[in-house]
C-alpha cells in the first residue's frame, strides 16, 4: 500500500505491507522517485504491482511512465532495470513471469514508432523480445493513448488502441499473438485502458474517457464487453472515487463524493447489477482494494491522508493506525 500525508515532496511518499485482515502494517521503502504535481501523491510515481510478497514493480515519470524499478526483497530496496526518453511502458506479472510493453513516441505527441512487448523472470532479468505487434505512421490521425496490457497464467492481452480499437491475445506466453477480427470502440480510451483479469475468461477493463471513465467486463476472455456499470449512471473520474474487480464476477464502485449517498456498490452478474452497499465519506479515494469479498482498503484524501479498512464488504469502514513516521 502507497500513501502519503499530502504534501507534494517525495518525503511524504510512505509505503506499507500489511496482512489480509489489515490488523498490522509495516512500514517499507518505496521507489526513488521526485516531487511532480499530478503524479500518483504528488510524485512521479505511475503504478506498482507485486507477483507476490517479495517481487515487485513500479512504473516511473513526469508525463508518462518510462523508467521500470524492480524489488526482489519485499521493498527493502529497489533497482533501476529501465530508463529511456520519450518511452512509454506498462508492466504486469504473474505469479512465474513479468510482461512490459515499450512504445517510443515523439516529445510531447501522441504519433509513436513502435510497440514492442517482452517477457522476463520475476527478478526482472534476461528479457526476451516476444512480438513488435503494430506500427503507426505518422499521419495526424496515427494516434496512440497509452500501453494496456494484462496477463493471466500464459494468457496475454494487449489492447491496440487509435484510429481504430483492437484486441491481441496471446495464449503461449506471448510468443505469438492473434488480432481479433471486431473493432472495439468501447475499449477507446484518452489514456489507455486498465485491464485487470480474475481468470482466463474473466476480465475487467476502466478506460477514461474524458472526465468521465466507463466500466467493461468480459466473461468469454475478451471476445466481447458488456458495460458494468449503468449507461445513465456515469461515473466522473473528477469526483475522487474508485473501482477494485475483486472476483470472476465482482467488483466494488465507489462513485465519490459527487454522489448523493449511498456512493458504494456491489457490481455483479458480470457487470449487469448493481447493488448499493453504503457510504464512503471521503473527498476522494485512492485507491481501494479488496483482497477477497470481505476484506478491504482504502485511502481517504481530503485535508488529511486516513487509511481505512472494511471487514464486511464494504459496508462499515474504520481508520487504521499505521506506524509512526
Amino acid at each position: 500500500m502507497v500513501t502519503t500525508s499530502g504534501c507534494n515532496a517525495p518525503a511524504c511518499l510512505r509505503m506499507y505491507r500489511t496482512n489480509v485482515d489489515a490488523t498490522t502494517f509495516t512500514r517499507v521503502q518505496p521507489p526513488p522517485v521526485t516531487a511532480e504535481q499530478g503524479g500518483l501523491a504528488g510524485t512521479t510515481l505511475d503504478h506498482v504491482v507485486f507477483a507476490n510478497a517479495m517481487d515487485g514493480y513500479a512504473t516511473v515519470g513526469a508525463t508518462s511512465p518510462s523508467t521500470l524499478y524492480v524489488t526482489t526483497n519485499g521493498a527493502r530496496t529497489w533497482r533501476r532495470v529501465l530508463h529511456a526518453k520519450n518511452l512509454t511502458i506498462s508492466v504486469v506479472a504473474t505469479s512465474r513471469e513479468i510482461f512490459m510493453t515499450s512504445v517510443t513516441c515523439k516529445p510531447r505527441s501522441f504519433v509513436c514508432s513502435q510497440f514492442t512487448t517482452r517477457r522476463a523472470s520475476l527478478a526482472a532479468k534476461d528479457w526476451v523480445t516476444l512480438s513488435r505487434l503494430w506500427r503507426t505512421g505518422t499521419g495526424p490521425r496515427q494516434t496512440y493513448y497509452g500501453p494496456s496490457l494484462a496477463a493471466y497464467g500464459s494468457t496475454v492481452w494487449e489492447i491496440q488502441t487509435g484510429p481504430n480499437t483492437y484486441l491481441w491475445t496471446s495464449h503461449n506466453n506471448g510468443r505469438s499473438f492473434t488480432r481479433a477480427e471486431e473493432k472495439f470502440p468501447e475499449l477507446t480510451s484518452v489514456n489507455g485502458c486498465s485491464m485487470t483479469p480474475m481468470s482466463l475468461l474473466s476480465l475487467w477493463a476502466q478506460c477514461p474517457t474524458g472526465m468521465e471513465v466507463s466500466f467493461w467486463h468480459s466473461g468469454n476472455g475478451g471476445t466481447t464487453w458488456s458495460l458494468a456499470s449503468p449507461a445513465n449512471r456515469q461515473y466522473m473520474g473528477t469526483g475522487g472515487g474508485a473501482f477494485d474487480p475483486i472476483t470472476a464476477n465482482i467488483a466494488v464502485l465507489d462513485y465519490g463524493a459527487l454522489e448523493t449517498p449511498p456512493n458504494l456498490y456491489r457490481v455483479s452478474e458480470g457487470g449487469s447489477r448493481l447493488t448499493p452497499i453504503g457510504e464512503v465519506r471521503c473527498s476522494s479515494v485512492y485507491p481501494m482494494i479488496f483482497a477477497n469479498i470481505s476484506h478491504g482498503l482504502m485511502i481517504c484524501n481530503g485535508s488529511t491522508t486516513v487509511v481505512r479498512h472494511s471487514s464486511d464488504g464494504g459496508a462499515t469502514w474504520a481508520n487504521v493506525s499505521l506506524p509512526p513516521s
